[in-house]
């Protein structure tokens, strides 16, 4: 028999329905500043839900993708601050 494990879904999505902002490039690494509340309470709704992994909330967070917006120095910052929530 194989063991299925839950994880963390559409975080993305709930984050552009939930944020108070408008979604840019970098819209969801904003958030982890912005609002962290509403990263760390959505990881939490997935933990209720069942989610056994969770994944941190960096996926636009990258060097490339903050060098093409000049804010290459946020990229430790915002790892931490993604690990830091979940």
């Amino acid at each position: 028999m194989k063991t299925v494990i839950l994880t963390d879904g559409g975080m993305g999505q709930e984050l552009v329905r939930r944020s108070k902002s408008e979604p840019t490039p970098l819209w969801s690494a904003k958030v982890l500043i912005d609002e962290p509340d509403l990263v760390r309470d959505l990881h939490a709704e997935f933990i209720r839900a069942g989610a056994r992994v969770i994944t941190i909330n960096t996926y636009s967070a990258t060097p490339e993708r903050l060098a093409r917006e000049g804010a290459e120095e946020l990229f430790k910052p915002l790892q931490k601050r993604g690990i830091e929530l979940a």
